[in-house]
């Protein structure tokens, strides 16, 4: 099968990053041997992508295989106070290969409330029709 060159193809990618990491933190409340100190901690915060993997945050590697896949613009979903995914990503390691933008998810309502967070941030892919506003 051979696909046609008229299909368009996205290059834009959204990531729900807003979890609250309920269940790695209760991880962390009991016997939690398999975590470093900086990975508990990670979990406390509730921001699961800042989780490190390694020399970097679980974020990057995702980021990374987006790249690879022709993503080069990627908005992270996350909460008002996640602010060290924030600073990681736009000030202290900056992506070379994707630009990455934030959609602010005020209140953890579920996922279609995180996906209609994103909505002035995302272009719709050229020859699709987009879901109607409101």
């Amino acid at each position: 099968m051979t696909h046609g060159s008229s299909s368009p193809r996205t290059t834009q990618a959204v990531i729900l990053a807003r979890g609250l990491g309920t269940r790695m933190r209760r991880e962390t409340e009991g016997d939690s041997g398999g975590l470093s100190e900086e990975q508990r901690r990670a979990a406390a915060s509730g921001a699961k992508g800042m989780m490190p993997l390694g020399a970097r945050p679980f974020l990057d590697y995702v980021l990374s295989a987006l790249a690879d896949a022709g993503i080069r613009d990627v908005t992270l979903v996350v909460a008002p106070d996640h602010t060290q995914i924030e600073e990681h990503f736009a000030r202290m390691h900056v992506p070379e290969r994707v630009r990455v933008r934030f959609a602010v998810q005020s209140e953890p309502r579920g996922t279609a409330d995180a996906v209609l967070s994103v909505r002035g941030a995302v272009s719709p892919v050229a020859g699709r029709r987009s879901p109607p506003a409101g």
